[in-house]
């Protein structure tokens, strides 16, 4: 029922992307999800500490973070690299802050989801690990619409840049789920 309302937005989008061609071009959007990204993963950092010191409440669990802090290294370089070459004609700053929103939480999303997946079968690695998978699905288009004029990348960026964090609900939601788990969780094991 609810989608029956959303399809004349969903027309009026499509026919506005397509005919006005509104929105920003595939370079601004690379660089500015380039900008954007050492702080989405910051913000994941932050998640998975938070997750980590409930689960720590549970049972002791020892970290590393040095692939994190390596892989953070890498972003600041990528964010740096986004200045450079930039054409005359890309507005790049009018995008940081929707590049912000939207990836970063389809980030956080697909971190929180591969962490809890992970965290089935190896809770200590998945604390460690977890960023790799959602960094890798995020960022691998970057590269590619920075130097490729061949190709449209609108599709991939509603797939992957868009959706799976839908600004914030998706990932809200999420949270609030790993959050429930864990203090049902705690509360058995005091009861026993």
């Amino acid at each position: 029922m609810a989608f029956r309302h959303a399809i004349p937005f969903l027309a009026l989008f499509l026919c506005a992307h397509g005919q006005a061609s509104c929105g920003p071009t595939d370079e601004e959007a690379a660089r500015a999800v380039l900008f954007a990204a050492p702080f989405a993963f910051l913000a994941g950092m932050g998640l998975l500490r938070l997750l980590l010191w409930l689960w720590r409440k549970r049972r002791p669990l020892t970290v590393g973070w040095k692939p994190s802090l390596v892989a953070l290294f890498v972003l600041l370089l990528g964010q740096i690299i986004s200045f450079l070459g930039l054409s005359e004609n890309a507005y790049v700053s009018e995008w940081y802050i929707a590049a912000l929103v939207l990836m970063g939480t389809s980030y956080l999303t697909i971190l929180l989801l591969t962490w809890r997946i992970w965290f089935f079968f190896s809770p200590q690695k998945a604390f460690t690990w977890s960023f790799l998978p959602a960094a890798v699905l995020m960022f691998w288009p970057c590269p590619f619409m920075l130097f490729s004029t061949e190709v449209q990348w609108d599709f991939a960026v509603v797939i992957f840049w868009i959706f799976p964090g839908y600004m914030g609900s998706v990932t809200g939601i999420l949270l609030a789920g790993l959050i429930i788990e864990i203090a049902v969780r705690i509360h058995r094991a005091r009861k026993r």
